[in-house]
Parts: structure tokens; C-alpha cells; sequence
């Protein structure tokens, strides 16, 4: 098996959330335009969705983006980051945009352990819900990284919510592998997200 050893740099790994550009029953396109959207509760119109299906670019549209850079056994120059995109408010028909907010990061939490010598772990949770509707509920992400230096493989586990679509990632010196993707619950909705995360999320790769 491959292996990295513990000076080594350049490993990146991130999850994030999304509103695909497409669900079935529940996203619809702006007339005269590429983007869509989908219904907000009574009285709240609509909202942009991230206009996109998987992508393994850090700079992909995102609710929720959380994770480090320069992941590694000697914690030296590992950095985490916790992100969460714009969200906007729009006409349903015209795509308009009625009012933007971001949403507070306080939500995510990125924290560090070593367990093993040659492991690391980069635990990743967030609770974040939309800024523009009061009482919404949280898009929940409960998972962990596990990065294991003597056999390069690096694997994510834990739980997501059935709404909306979940993607994660490992990059190494701009090499980068799918760790996990998953769409949304048939059936979900924003609704759907009262609750804690329930949905097994897990995956692995070597480096």
C-alpha cells in the first residue's frame, strides 16, 4: 500500500453541502436563464439553488463547506476553514433577487486529534440554517476524517441530513479523490431537515 509518511504536506480535505441545480418535484428554472430555483415556505418566494450537480472544485457553490488544508501527522501549518455561502431570496418567475444574507459559521466546528502515531483525525460537524427564514432548520453534518500516514488512506465517516446533497474530498499536491457523494433522500425536502442528521455518510481512498 502507498504510504505518505509524516512530514508529508499539500493533503486537503473538505465536505460540503449543496442544492443541486436539479430536483425532481422540487426546483424549477428562471424563465430566460440558466439558474433555478426552489419554493421557500409560505410568504418566502423562493431561493437560489447552487446551480450545479457534484464538483470536486474547492470554489463549487456551497451552503456549507468545512474542512483543513495541509492536513498532516505533525499538525505543522494545518489549517481549517469553515464556509458558508450566500443565500438569496427571488422571485419565483423572474429570478429577481428580493434580499441576500449570509449565515453565521458559529454553526461549524472543525477540531483535530491524534489517536495513533501514524493517524490523524480531522472531526467536521455544522448545524447552519437559512438567515432569511426565521425557525428554519439546520443542515446538519456530523462526520470525521481519518488520515492514515503508513498505508495513505484516508477515509471519511458519520451522518448528514436527507436534505439537501453531500459531497466530500482529499486532495494531495492537486491530486483530487472523491471520497463520497450522495444526492438527496427521494422524497426530501427542505422539510426535511427538522431533526438530527440520520443518514450514513462514509467513504474511503489512498492517496
Amino acid at each position: 500500500m502507498p504510504q505518505v509518511g509524516n512530514d508529508a504536506m499539500g493533503i486537503d480535505v473538505w465536505i460540503n453541502a449543496f442544492i443541486p441545480k436539479h430536483i425532481r418535484g422540487l426546483t424549477h428554472t428562471v424563465p430566460n436563464s440558466s439558474r433555478t430555483v426552489i419554493a421557500g415556505p409560505p410568504l418566502f418566494d423562493c431561493f437560489f439553488t447552487d446551480n450545479r450537480s457534484y464538483s470536486q472544485s474547492l470554489n463549487a457553490s456551497y451552503r456549507i463547506q468545512a474542512g483543513a488544508t495541509d492536513l498532516n501527522i505533525l499538525m505543522e501549518e494545518t489549517r481549517s476553514f469553515r464556509r458558508v455561502g450566500r443565500t438569496k431570496r427571488v422571485d419565483c418567475e423572474s429570478g429577481r433577487v428580493i434580499r441576500s444574507a449570509r449565515a453565521s459559521t458559529s454553526g461549524i466546528r472543525v477540531e483535530f486529534r491524534r489517536p495513533l502515531d501514524h493517524q490523524l483525525i480531522c472531526y467536521v460537524t455544522a448545524g447552519v440554517s437559512n438567515p432569511l427564514v426565521p425557525g428554519s432548520p439546520d443542515i446538519d453534518i456530523k462526520t470525521a476524517f481519518s488520515l492514515n500516514v503508513a498505508t495513505g488512506r484516508v477515509s471519511i465517516s458519520g451522518w448528514v441530513d436527507d436534505f439537501p446533497a453531500f459531497e466530500a474530498y482529499v486532495s494531495h499536491n492537486g491530486n483530487t479523490k472523491m471520497l463520497r457523494r450522495l444526492g438527496p433522500k427521494r422524497g426530501a425536502s427542505p422539510y426535511s431537515l427538522f431533526g438530527p442528521a440520520s443518514r450514513e455518510f462514509k467513504g474511503e481512498t489512498y492517496l
